[in-house]
């Protein structure tokens, strides 16, 4: 299924570079690329609303993302609405006239989409996290607005645009300032229960709307003619920004409903320094203002090219102190996380992440279970055997247990010879299949020596059931099974 999906996706982007390089060629004829890109477009945007409103409504997917789905298909929406008008006026009267009640249906997608986006199931952060996500993205958008007031809105003030047309003129790119602060929250910000290429192809989408949309008021501020070949680039961008949310949707349709508890992020490097592109290339568009005003005056012009070397030297020696910071807080937040004997996970993450997946298997509605072991008569071998041997059986107990079980099953050593494990998605049957794999595994890979061998408790997740309570109910389960599972 999937690869037949992902065949038809390659296919229509195919098409569009086909397309692209069929208008820019003297064969192409500007009146039928018009009508191709719009009928292409609008089938486009007809599937993927279908399916975004599909998703909406499937009850196997989590509510937030339902939700999320359902507000970006009406946004979908109100943008084919948008271009069935356009197509309308073209047809009718020749021309498509602004400002008129299809910009009213455009402008009304951008608030939808936005509302869409900041829906979607984010994983839960810590208050300071929170405050460190809004002032980010404060600063990108702000950076933004600076740009788009140099380049767009600051001309339309200049030039005294007023009335209708005007505010419309100006509504567009403060839409496309509420996209990109949904852009930046999926940069920023890991989600749970959506796979990275449906998050990169949502991306993708926004950002060539948006760079669509720029290129549209950049074309008509410079009056570039309808009949000139570069008015239909902003269609073309448009077309691939629908292919891109139509692959966002593909995906998430056809996406299984097992194994995606697991968070996903954007990239950690854009995540890392998007922030910090976004600050020096606002300095450089105010330094190459600033000089640009002071060009005659030599005095200034040097002072001012000076300063701001040396201001883009210390920038740049901050920008790697600050990496080297952050590699040295990845070490140590792995030391805090990881046992040093076994290098699994330690009890203290343990425990944060059980607490968790407790808040999120009740919130999704979705089965969650633990196992505890330990190896039996580990002491009596640590002691015959000598340290060196005990450390090395740990590690090995641990290996074997890891190298078993999913992706999205977490192992951790809770102390001494004690392991756990969270299953996610695992009812109490399928918990007890686990156990006993895992147990046939542990009995083929340990020293076969007589008395050495593993426990395993069970437990199954229940309404109102505490971490701590589950955790009492898998080890009784495991000191219950001592008895029966010693070699």
């Amino acid at each position: 299924m999937k690869k037949t999906t992902n065949g038809i996706l390659i296919g229509m982007g195919v098409l569009i570079v086909t397309f692209t390089v069929w208008v820019f060629s003297p064969f192409g004829e500007l009146e039928l690329a018009n009508t191709v890109s719009n009928i292409g477009q609008l089938l486009m945007a007809l599937v993927t609303t279908g399916l975004g409103f599909y998703i909406a409504a499937k009850s196997t997917f989590a509510r937030p993302l339902r939700r999320a789905w359902g507000l970006i298909s009406l946004g979908l929406l109100c943008g084919i609405l948008g271009q069935m008008g356009g197509i309308y006026y073209f047809l009718t009267l020749g021309e498509v006239p602004f400002p008129s009640v299809i910009d009213a249906f455009f402008l009304a997608s951008y608030p939808l989409v936005l509302a869409g986006v900041l829906s979607l199931p984010y994983a839960a952060t810590r208050p300071e996290q929170r405050l460190q996500l809004n002032i980010d993205i404060s600063i990108v958008v702000l950076v933004c607005t600076v740009f788009l007031w140099h380049f767009i809105i600051g001309n339309l003030v200049e030039a005294g645009v007023s009335g209708l047309a005007g505010l419309i003129s100006i509504a567009y790119p403060i839409g496309d300032l509420l996209i990109l602060s949904g852009m930046v929250a999926l940069i920023q910000r890991d989600l749970e229960g959506v796979r990275r290429p449906i998050l990169l192809a949502l991306s993708a989408g926004m950002f060539l709307f948006i760079l669509a949309d720029i290129l549209v008021a950049i074309l008509r501020g410079y009056a570039v003619d309808a009949s000139s070949r570069l008015s239909l680039v902003p269609s073309i961008l448009f077309w691939m920004g629908r292919l891109s949310f139509l692959a966002a949707t593909i995906w998430q349709a056809t996406e299984s409903q097992f194994d995606v508890k697991e968070t996903t992020n954007f990239s950690p490097l854009l995540r890392t320094n998007l922030v910090y592109v976004a600050v020096l290339s606002a300095m450089a568009l105010a330094f190459v203002a600033l000089v640009t005003l002071v060009r005659s005056n030599l005095h200034l012009y040097v002072t001012i090219l000076g300063a701001g070397c040396i201001t883009l030297l210390v920038l740049v020696r901050q920008f790697y102190v600050l990496q080297e910071n952050r590699r040295l807080s990845k070490e140590v937040e792995h030391l805090a996380i990881t046992d040093g004997l076994t290098g699994l996970f330690n009890r203290r993450y343990f425990n944060a992440t059980l607490e968790r997946d407790i808040l999120a298997a009740r919130r999704y509605a979705r089965p969650l279970s633990l196992l505890m072991m330990d190896i039996n008569n580990f002491k009596d071998y640590n002691d015959s055997r000598g340290h060196p041997e005990g450390d090395q059986l740990l590690r090995d107990f641990g290996q074997i247990i890891k190298s078993h079980l999913r992706i999205v099953d977490m192992v951790a050593r809770y102390g001494g010879d004690e392991f756990v494990v969270i299953l996610q998605e695992t009812n109490a049957d399928n918990t007890g299949i686990v156990a006993e794999k895992l147990r046939a595994a542990l009995k083929a890979g340990l020293p076969a020596v007589a008395g050495l061998g593993a426990s395993i408790g069970c437990a199954t997740l229940q309404p109102e059931m505490s971490a701590d309570s589950l955790l009492l109910l898998a080890d009784q389960d495991m000191y219950r099974q001592k008895p029966h599972h010693r070699r």
